[in-house]
């Protein structure tokens, strides 16, 4: 009987780790950037790749190309629907789409923070797009703004890059908002020296 078992094992071991490098490899190929290879396994990145040459190209605000960019994101939210870059996606695609803060485009900011209320990946692109819509976010979605800004300070690597992205915020409620945000942050921070 234990010789059956060595066998089953030295035949299992090996099928599985072949059968894991296989699917491995074909993930990766999905991710070839400008690939078009159809997506065998169903990997978000790949669209949101697309998408966003598509809404860094020269034609990102021909409504055509905003369409297919859109069509992108939510293929990506249907693979992945945790994604926060995918909901911010959206939103930025809404926004463009009608040159406004829609509800449609509220709600899609509002998933990306409930999926990922503190992302590093796309924090600064959120908080320039959440800022720049300054008096149109809810006051939920503002203090989900605040929260952000607050715990990427306090993280202590981003101060130069946050200060710029204050610099960029178009909407000048916004742009105060976010500068009133970083003043208090400079303020506590310090506060906390002179008490250490």
């Amino acid at each position: 009987m234990a010789g059956r078992r060595i066998s089953i094992l030295s035949i299992a071991v090996p099928a599985f780790a072949a059968g894991t490098a296989a699917f491995s490899f074909i993930a990766l190929l999905q991710l070839i950037p400008g690939s078009d290879m159809p997506a065998i396994l169903p990997l978000a990145q790949p669209h949101l790749d697309r998408a966003a040459a598509l809404l860094n190209g020269p034609h990102r605000n021909d409504p055509a190309v905003l369409a297919r960019a859109e069509t992108e994101a939510y293929q990506a939210l249907d693979t992945s629907p945790m994604r926060t870059d995918a909901w911010l996606t959206v939103a930025f695609i809404e926004e463009k789409k009608s040159g406004r803060l829609t509800p449609k485009a509220a709600e899609a900011l509002d998933r990306s923070y409930v999926v990922g209320p503190l992302d590093p990946d796309v924090g600064l692109w959120r908080l320039k797009f959440g800022f720049d819509n300054w008096p149109h976010l809810s006051k939920e979605l503002q203090n989900d703004a605040i929260r952000e800004l607050s715990a990427v300070w306090t993280r202590g690597d981003k101060h130069d890059e946050l200060r710029q992205v204050g610099a960029q915020v178009s909407d000048p409620a916004g742009r105060l908002a976010y500068q009133i945000q970083i003043t208090l942050l400079e303020r506590d921070e310090g506060d906390l020296r002179t008490h250490d």
